[in-house]
C-alpha cells in the first residue's frame, strides 16, 4: 500500500492505482468526494478485498510506505503481527504443512494497519471510506480471468475443510462453474464490512467477529488466541531509502514480507 496525499487546495484529485479497476474505481470516488490519499488507500484496500480476496483481505498482513505532506517526511505503518504465542515450534516437518489449515493462520494485521493509517491521517469518517467496498460485495462486481483461474485453485481445498464449506459457498460460489464477467456477490463479507465500519477495529480484535474466528479456528487445530488478537498493534518504522537514478526510493525496513 502506498499513499500520497495531495495538498489540501488539490481535494478531489489525484491518481488510484490497484490490481482491479473496481478497487481502483473505489479510491477515485472517495477522492471525489473529498477524502484524501490516506482514506483512498484503506477504500481501495478494503474494495479489493471484495474483488480479489484470493489475494486481499483485512485478516491478511502487510504494511504501508506514504509521503505525508503535512509533515514533509516519508513514514512506513508495519502491520505484520507476530504469530500466535501459543504457535507449536517444532510440531511441523515441512513447509507444506503450514501453508493451508487452520495451524497456517497467524494473527490477522490488515484491519488493524488500514484502521491505524486512517486514525493518523485520513479525512473522511471510516465509514464513508469503506462504503464503496460493502456496495461492491452487496450489489455485485464482474468476476475476472485472473480471478477464475485464482479460485479455481484454492477453491476445493476451502470447499473441502471442515466447517468451511458452507461459509465459502454461501460467500463466493465455490461450487459452481465460474465464467469471467459473471455477477459475484459476496453478502457475508458486506455484513462484516459493514461492522467494521459501525465499529472499527475492535469488532476483530476485541469483539465478536474476533471471538468467532478464534473459536472456529481452535475447534480445528489452530493456535490462534483473543488475547493474540487483542495485542495486535500496527508499529510506526522508519524506512531505508537509496539513490537510484536520481531518485530517491524508500522502503519498509527488515523485517518486511513486502516485495
Amino acid at each position: 500500500m502506498t499513499a500520497v496525499a495531495p495538498a489540501p487546495e488539490q481535494r478531489g484529485t489525484g491518481m488510484v492505482a490497484s490490481a482491479h479497476p473496481r478497487a481502483s474505481q473505489a479510491g477515485c470516488e472517495i477522492l471525489e468526494a473529498g477524502g484524501n490519499a490516506f482514506d483512498a488507500a484503506v477504500a481501495v484496500a478494503a474494495a479489493l478485498n471484495v474483488v480479489e480476496p484470493y489475494m486481499s483481505g483485512l485478516a491478511g498482513m502487510g504494511f504501508a510506505t506514504m509521503w505525508v505532506a503535512a509533515e514533509a517526511r516519508v513514514r512506513v505503518l508495519d502491520f505484520v503481527p507476530p504469530i500466535p504465542r501459543s504457535f507449536p515450534v517444532g510440531h511441523f516437518t515441512s513447509r507444506e504443512q503450514l501453508l493451508s489449515g487452520p495451524a497456517a493462520v497467524a494473527s490477522p494485521g490488515n484491519l488493524a494497519g488500514w484502521c491505524a493509517l486512517h486514525a493518523a491521517y485520513g479525512r473522511l469518517p471510516l465509514c464513508q471510506a469503506l462504503a464503496p467496498a460493502i456496495a461492491l460485495a452487496e450489489q455485485g462486481f464482474e468476476f475476472s480471468a485472473f480471478g477464475i483461474e485464482e479460485v479455481a485453485e484454492f477453491a476445493p481445498g476451502h470447499a473441502a475443510a471442515p466447517g468451511t464449506g458452507e461459509a465459502f459457498s454461501s460467500t463466493f460460489p465455490f461450487h459452481t462453474t465460474l465464467r469471467a464477467g459473471d455477477q459475484v456477490r459476496a453478502p457475508m463479507l458486506a455484513a462484516t464490512l459493514r461492522q467494521v465500519a459501525e465499529g472499527g477495529a475492535d469488532v476483530l480484535y476485541r469483539g465478536e467477529l474476533g471471538a468467532r474466528m478464534v473459536t472456529f479456528l481452535a475447534e480445528h487445530g489452530g493456535t490462534l488466541t483473543r488475547d493474540d488478537l487483542a495485542s495486535v498493534s500496527p508499529v510506526w518504522r522508519e524506512p531505508l531509502s537509496a539513490t537510484y537514478r536520481g531518485l530517491r526510493i524508500h522502503v519498509p525496513p527488515p523485517p518486511c514480507e513486502g516485495f
